[in-house]
């Protein structure tokens, strides 16, 4: 008897490609996380040490492109003076991210600030107002987010990203988003980073938001008004003290500063009349 030939298309077998392996069992993979010595578990954990191999590569892949962190001062332009910008309902401002070099006592320090200025401008804004914030991204190797702290608005213009279970995309160099802000209560809130906070409000990412009241007999009269923001930053041998770049390596939100600023200043001044 002569057999005809087989052709590929009539040996080929469709496999599973959410299977990690021929054979694999989801319970069997639960009973060698307990026992992974005995027999039959081989396979199993070969598939996990290839598993953490592959999430090491990938969080090697992912660590912060921080090259920001080596510029040279003197190749940025100057950190302004904070300003206080009058919005209304229904402005459209722009805010930027960039680099500057900033004087902090007798160093200058390759930094970074919203729209020039360390810390950001102060957005003043009145009770019941809704604005939108453009926000840009213009730092090479930063990724960062623009939270907006203690204002009760649309959870999807926080600026938490995805992966902290919010819903924003992280900004990487040259992107743009705008935030829809509204301003529903009285009081001064602040902005700043949703990512590695340690680093980028250390490096001088954060502001006011001032929101006035509706009624002019809100507050008791006076004849002026400062908006003073306290801060501390930690300076070593002439520089930022140095960060880890793929993680936090002192605490979550920050680290105790060795030098303390007022408004971004070390010798803030300001006068008064009794």
């Amino acid at each position: 008897m002569m057999l005809s030939p087989i052709s590929k298309e009539q040996v080929s077998i469709d496999i599973d490609s959410s299977i990690p392996f021929p054979g694999y069992n989801t319970m069997m993979d639960d009973h060698c996380k307990t026992m992974p010595k005995m027999r039959g578990c081989e396979p199993y954990v070969k598939y996990w040490d290839t598993q953490k191999e592959t999430e090491a590569q990938e969080k090697k892949e992912t660590v912060l492109d921080t090259n920001y962190l080596e510029a040279d001062p003197n190749t940025l332009a100057s950190a302004k003076q904070v300003e206080v910008v009058e919005l209304k309902d229904g402005d459209t401002y722009t805010m930027e991210v960039t680099q500057v070099a900033k004087e902090i006592g007798n160093d200058t320090l390759a930094m970074l600030a919203y729209n020039g200025s360390i810390p950001g401008p102060v957005l003043k804004a009145p009770a019941g107002s809704k604005v939108t914030l453009r926000f840009i991204n213009k730092v090479d190797g930063l990724a960062t987010t623009l939270h907006s702290h203690g204002l009760r608005g649309d959870y999807t213009m926080d600026g938490v990203p995805v992966d902290m279970m919010g819903t924003q995309e992280i900004m990487q160099t040259g992107d743009s988003f705008d935030y829809e802000l509204v301003f529903p209560d009285t009081g001064v809130f602040w902005y700043h980073p949703h990512v590695r906070e340690d680093l980028q409000q250390e490096l001088g990412l954060a502001g006011n938001f001032l929101v006035t009241p509706k009624n002019s007999d809100f507050y008791n009269p006076v004849n002026s008004e400062e908006t003073l923001i306290l801060d501390d930053i930690l300076i070593d041998n002439g520089k930022v003290a140095d960060f880890s770049e793929s993680f936090a390596n002192y605490i979550l939100m920050g680290r105790f500063g060795n030098t303390m600023l007022v408004n971004g200043e070390t010798d803030f001044q300001m006068h008064a009349k009794s």
